[in-house]
């Protein structure tokens, strides 16, 4: 489900067979359609967790993708990039996932450190300043100011990417400060301000209510 007041978007996901997986994914997402040849974008938002399960496929963040549909079979391959939380194989992860093909996911930490379990690493009430930028064929996110460039993102043979926020599997997320700024992929793209963003410092651009909801 997800509701939206006061500009804070809240999803959640109350069952077990949502997943983020190698194979398909069963999601919760808000997103916005860009065009993948002429568009780049910076996203920023504030993620509170307000809850989180932790098992296996679970996860929450802001998510690109070239491809949204009911079964994975709707676009091959489904590739997508996200940062912020996740579990995988039992150990959980707080920074971003890759997948470049539809059989393939691979997630690593913000600050290159090994996965943990660890009930501080993600837990409920902690809040995380998320970004995802695309300047061009590069990507790059950042979780409290710590920010890595995607190296293993192919973003070169699709026309339509969507970007937004998401939950997958027993967690509820409220996402505040959500702002969206697109540009021409021509444009210059400075990422010095990018590199350091504040708990109260964001991007000028729209705001929540531009994303489709439907």
């Amino acid at each position: 489900t997800f509701s939206l007041e006061n500009e804070v978007l809240t999803l959640t996901t109350t069952n077990g067979k949502g997943k983020i997986a190698k194979g398909n994914d069963g999601i919760n997402f808000v997103n916005k359609k860009l065009d993948a040849v002429t568009d780049d974008f910076i996203l920023t938002a504030t993620a509170n967790v307000t809850t989180w399960a932790k098992e296996n496929q679970i996860a929450f963040g802001l998510m690109m993708r070239n491809g949204v549909g009911t079964t994975s079979s709707d676009v091959k391959p489904m590739r997508h990039v996200y940062v912020g939380g996740d579990v995988q194989a039992s150990v959980e992860y707080l920074g971003t996932t890759v997948r470049t093909t539809d059989e393939a996911v691979n997630p690593a930490n913000i600050d290159g450190s090994e996965g943990t379990i660890d009930d501080a690493w993600i837990a409920p009430g902690k809040t995380y300043d998320l970004v995802l930028q695309r300047a061009g064929d590069k990507v790059y996110a950042s979780i409290d100011g710590t920010t890595v460039e995607i190296t293993d993102w192919a973003a070169d043979d699709y026309s339509s990417m969507y970007v937004g926020m998401f939950v997958a599997r027993k967690t509820s997320v409220k996402f505040s400060n959500v702002k969206l700024e697109t540009k021409a992929a021509s444009d210059a793209v400075t990422l010095v301000s990018q590199t350091e963003p504040g708990k109260t410092t964001y991007y000028v651009g729209n705001t929540v209510d531009d994303l489709d909801l439907s």
